[in-house]
């Protein structure tokens, strides 16, 4: 019997061979859920050599902002889609099937529907094109660009209207290339780097081979009305995926259990975005006044990453356990997971915010950040009463063998014979709201 393990994400499949069609015998075909894994066996033996495995299947174009999923702005008022990609860590999977890990490099030959008026990019420039015709994809048409002296064609693209917006990024790019080209004595490996802004992205960016995708507070910076803060922010990102282009993409992890490396790489080496682009000093004043810890007007912490039921009373309970200060206003908008905690002086919500980063809320942790509501001048502080206890109850848990019942779920699946983790033999304490 021979075994083929896959990652797609739950997909419909339809019918999977393997060329030539002597060995295309398939006895079973099942999914995973719980390593998303489908796994295909066959009934011959497939004999040693290169071999086509060929699957039919479809997927949808998700709203989820995972895998291959529609991204939407408007434009004139007019509504406008386009079809972005978002696969790190483990969403490739969701577009087609592969395995999903960084050591299987492999190369791909995609070709995409794309009406004659739109723009489709990939990782390196376009093989061929055909005319056909098709239904609209992608709307984004307007780009900046440049050409370095090795021959690589750098581009910036947003939407219509806001190609000045990405001057700066381009800039930057152009000569961030050359700073790492010569600081790794080695040269950026693709014939081309696109830069794209998304109005909805998951993350800040994503260091794609030569297709860097971006949010667009952290690609566009408007130098009439964006604070200096915005301008830093925009080139040490742009730094910080054009590092990936070395360090993530020519040389590769060989797991997601070594992501912090291949973060901290790039984290250090987009600190030498200053050397491409020197901010002056009276910009740099001008930023620092723009960080909280720097402005006392600042005394509102804004508290998100809350769960969506969250009581106003909890969040009370939770900030005037810290003793960070006199606590004047609490506020929680419910159903959005969001609230807000205003303290009499900038200090005590300096000290709060320090304090409640990371503190845990009924199995989330709050993420704090700065607000700049201050308590009015000439007004008496109007301080909150000390919150009433609140009742809460102690979970009972329920203990289980890791090695155990991962052996028992293994013994049920035809073809694997070990479970990754059925030599352990720890203890893991489950309670039962986590079920």
């Amino acid at each position: 019997m021979v075994l083929i393990l896959l990652q797609p994400a739950p997909s419909p499949f339809h019918s999977p061979t393997v060329i030539p069609p002597r060995f295309s015998n398939l006895r079973k075909l099942n999914y995973l859920k719980m390593m998303k894994f489908w796994y295909w066996s066959f009934s011959e033996e497939i004999p040693i050599g290169l071999g086509v495995l060929n699957i039919q299947f479809a997927e949808i174009l998700n709203d989820r902002m995972k895998g291959f999923y529609r991204s939407k702005y408007e434009h004139n008022s007019e509504k406008r889609n386009m079809a972005v990609t978002q696969f790190e860590p483990a969403d490739a999977r969701r577009c087609f099937p592969c395995w999903d890990e960084p050591a299987c490099k492999a190369t791909f030959k995609i070709t995409l529907d794309v009406p004659s008026d739109l723009v489709a990019l990939s990782n390196i420039p376009v093989a061929e094109e055909k005319l056909i015709t098709i239904s609209k994809l992608f709307h984004i048409k307007n780009h900046q660009s440049y050409h370095i002296p090795d021959g690589v064609k750098v581009r910036v693209y947003c939407q219509v209207g806001k190609a000045n917006q990405g001057k700066f990024a381009l800039d930057v790019a152009v000569k961030t290339l050359g700073l790492y080209k010569d600081y790794f004595d080695t040269p950026y490996t693709l014939p081309k780097l696109d830069v794209i802004a998304i109005s909805d992205f998951a993350a800040g960016a994503m260091e794609n081979y030569g297709l860097v995708t971006y949010r667009e507070t952290a690609l566009l910076y408007d130098d009439q009305h964006s604070a200096a803060a915005n301008k830093k922010r925009v080139a040490i990102v742009v730094a910080h995926e054009l590092a990936h282009q070395w360090f993530g993409n020519f040389v590769t992890m060989e797991r997601w259990t070594h992501l912090w490396l291949n973060e901290g790489f790039a984290t250090w080496a987009s600190r030498s975005v200053h050397r491409t682009r020197p901010i002056k000093r009276n910009t740099l004043k001008l930023s620092n006044r723009d960080v909280p810890e720097n402005n006392p007007s600042y005394t509102t912490v804004y508290v998100g990453n809350l769960p969506r039921d969250v009581t106003q009373a909890e969040l009370h309970c939770q900030f005037h356990a810290l003793g960070a200060g006199v606590l004047e206003e609490v506020r929680v908008q419910r159903d959005k997971g969001f609230g807000f905690v205003r303290y009499n002086t900038h200090e005590e919500a300096a000290l709060a915010t320090q304090m409640a980063n990371g503190r845990p809320v009924r199995g989330k942790t709050m993420k704090c950040s700065w607000g700049s509501k201050p308590t009015p001048l000439g007004t008496a502080s109007n301080p909150l009463p000390p919150p009433a206890a609140q009742p809460y109850q102690i979970l009972p848990t329920a203990e289980m063998t890791v090695s155990t019942a991962l052996k028992q779920k293994s013994s049920s699946i035809e073809g694997i014979e070990n479970w990754p983790y059925e030599a352990s033999a720890c203890q893991i304490k489950i309670k039962k709201d986590h079920l």
